[in-house]
């Protein structure tokens, strides 16, 4: 009984340090328009992410029939068909321009994505998100896109392509001792990443899915817990995977997204990219790893990303 009583104990624990975020009446996840800054600054402080309305469905749309564009004229010596969104059957691997799960190895050059990592809103997001401050760095982003692999129309069959689909295991994309460590000492600035939704991304097609709160609760995770083996303040780690048994694994939400909605998470919050068997597509843009200009240089070089 005392043993069931301890496990209850650190259920009741877990649920009231990482609660659940907020989802509307259809199941996406909470969103707020750019000009609320109060909302959506109230609500990354508290779950450690946020999600806002930035783009219009023209950019939307516009973005996604240039993506296709690209990818049937990027060099492809082994392309047998150009991919077309509504035939499964010319989705094979070697019809794409990248060779990894992802199906892109660039980022994307076409004017809608330019069009995207400049808009206005992202970049007033961004810079309400550092205070003010109007001077961001950033990586290059690339595009996202997820195959349907279950009940597609194949040959005038129902066939089903489980190699398709992928992924991503539970990790951070940071070191969590070393950037906590890092962050107390002012050696790094905060690390923020986000994805855009260029279609509407419910539940059903996958995405993203995190830890909601995870970021305000770090400090008192990494006191808890011992870094493995091999780890070294002065390398460190490019990401970190949590055991199978980390508790907190338990509060992992999936968070479906609307069209034209970006998600901002810190890079201290716990997440993943998960998949489901559909016949849809589900599509975003990935403008990761955005810092503040600060006037510690030794803080640009410990993230080591550059200005755009």
């Amino acid at each position: 009984m005392a043993k069931k009583a301890d496990k209850d104990d650190i259920k009741t624990k877990l649920r009231q340090q990482f609660p659940r975020a907020p989802v509307d009446d259809e199941g996406f996840v909470q969103g707020f328009e750019v000009e609320d800054v109060h909302g959506y600054m109230e609500f990354l402080r508290i779950y450690g992410f946020c999600v806002v309305k930035v783009l219009d469905d023209e950019l939307c749309d516009r973005a996604v029939r240039e993506l296709f564009e690209f990818v049937n004229s990027a060099p492809n010596a082994n392309r047998k068909a150009a991919v077309n969104r509504d035939d499964p059957s010319t989705w094979d691997d070697v019809n794409w321009p990248g060779s990894g799960k992802y199906l892109f190895d660039d980022p994307g050059f076409t004017q809608s994505s330019f069009d995207i990592r400049t808009h206005k809103n992202i970049y007033i997001l961004f810079k309400n998100i550092f205070g003010g401050n109007p001077k961001l760095y950033t990586s290059i982003d690339a595009w996202g896109l997820m195959r349907g692999t279950r009940d597609l129309q194949i040959g005038g069959e129902l066939v089903e392509r489980p190699s398709w689909r992928w992924d991503l295991d539970p990790h951070w994309d940071v070191d969590p001792w070393n950037h906590i460590e890092d962050l107390k000492q002012n050696l790094a600035p905060q690390l923020y990443q986000g994805m855009v939704a260029l279609d509407n991304c419910p539940e059903e097609v996958g995405g993203f899915c995190c830890v909601p709160a995870c970021t305000p609760n770090m400090n008192e995770w990494v006191t808890d817990h011992i870094p493995p083996k091999g780890w070294s303040r002065k390398v460190p780690l490019k990401q970190f995977h949590p055991t199978a048994s980390e508790p907190i694994l338990s509060r992992m939400q999936r968070l479906p997204l609307r069209k034209g909605h970006i998600l901002v998470w810190n890079s201290l919050q716990l997440h993943l990219q998960f998949s489901k068997p559909v016949p849809k597509y589900a599509y975003c843009t990935i403008p990761s790893n955005v810092f503040g200009d600060t006037t510690s240089s030794r803080q640009r070089r410990k993230v080591g990303t550059k200005g755009l």
